[in-house]
């Protein structure tokens, strides 16, 4: 899904079905200028109007004015937004489940992810302008009571997030491309926002700092896909695929050759739970990727492993090179050194007969 801003009273020029487009608003809260009118293109083409959003960012001081890229497809993770009406949600409702998930999901809003309300907050553009009209206890009622917005159960599967994971070390390359690792993950998430796991250090960038860089033997080099604060192993769906995504931005990744290795591993993984990464735009002519549902492939299953041919039904097997010991000649077992030599216990009676004769 492409998001596309557009000025103050700007209107949509030749819009498409699933465009999504934010017109800017003057409104003036205090010094913040964060809102929008969201709106939508249905199936047929035509322009629904959603309602009045606004969208603040971690570090945002009065006075100053959202800065959002002219076109994106999902908002990194210093922004977020918030609904002004409950029609707003409504709204995107009637246009379909999935479509409302996708969009609440891009934009961050803080009605469906109760971890990032609670970091945001307390932050200064939240109390002067996203809560100016909406109480904090009107938005965590949504998540817990309203049933807006009904979330789904992860597809993404903690089988295939284990097996992505150690595909992603196996292929010996960096998760941040030509990035250092604090660089890429400020593209993703605000780490000052996330707690530090070293009582020495505030935030996230200090202990990431602190165990990768001064002390770079401290932490493993796949030490993100495990760490709670980033719920990559755990966490919404949206949250891995955006990381994903993220990995093979142009930005961060400069060898073609590379980009379309790790885009054919990922994709192998993620198609049996019906995603994939595909092209969405280009910058400066270079691909841009972002996770899109897909039918789900079945994963190719492993070969089944072929028993020896003795043990074959309706096939007879070798001779026994040592009789049956005589503690065990009632049962149907042989002891026998088919295949490898070693003295194994057939799991089939032998069907033609001992070496020597019995005793």
């Amino acid at each position: 899904m492409q998001f596309t801003v557009l000025p103050v009273r700007g209107r949509p020029v030749s819009p498409a079905p699933g465009q999504v487009f934010l017109v800017r608003d003057d409104w003036d809260d205090f010094g913040f200028k964060t809102t929008f009118q969201l709106l939508c293109v249905d199936p047929r083409g035509e322009v629904r109007e959603i309602g009045a959003v606004k969208i603040g960012r971690f570090g945002m001081a009065s006075p100053a004015r959202t800065p959002l890229p002219d076109v994106f497809g999902t908002l990194d993770g210093s922004f977020f937004s918030l609904g002004l009406r409950e029609t707003y949600y409504e709204r995107l409702r009637v246009l379909g489940g999935e479509l409302q998930r996708t969009v609440l999901r891009a934009l961050n809003d803080v009605s469906v992810d109760p971890g990032l309300f609670s970091r945001a907050r307390t932050v200064s553009v939240t109390v002067t302008s996203l809560l100016r009209t909406v109480s904090a206890d009107t938005v965590t009622a949504r998540f817990r009571d309203s049933g807006i917005l009904a979330e789904p159960a992860a597809a993404i599967t903690h089988v295939t997030r284990r097996h992505l994971f150690d595909a992603l070390r196996s292929s010996g390359v960096s998760w941040s491309g030509s990035l250092d690792e604090v660089t890429f993950l400020r593209r993703l998430y605000d780490l000052d926002g996330l707690k530090s796991h070293d009582p020495r250090f505030a935030s996230a960038e200090g202990d990431i700092v602190q165990h990768r860089y001064n002390n770079p033997g401290d932490w493993e080099d796949d030490w993100v896909f495990g760490d709670d604060r980033f719920h990559l192993a755990d966490g919404a769906d949206e949250l891995l695929l955006r990381f994903l995504a993220e990995m093979l931005h142009p930005a961060v990744r400069t060898d073609p050759g590379e980009v379309r290795r790790l885009l054919t591993l990922v994709n192998e993984h993620l198609a049996p739970d019906g995603y994939e990464l595909a092209w969405a735009r280009a910058v400066s002519g270079y691909p841009v990727y972002e996770a899109r549902r897909i039918p789900a492939r079945p994963r190719t299953p492993f070969p089944r492993p072929q028993r020896p041919s003795h043990q074959r039904a309706g096939v007879p097997g070798p001779r026994c090179a040592v009789p049956l010991a005589a503690s065990a000649r009632t049962t149907p077992a042989r002891v026998c050194r088919f295949r490898t030599g070693a003295r194994r216990t057939c799991s089939r009676r032998c069907t033609s007969p001992p070496a020597r004769p019995w005793r």
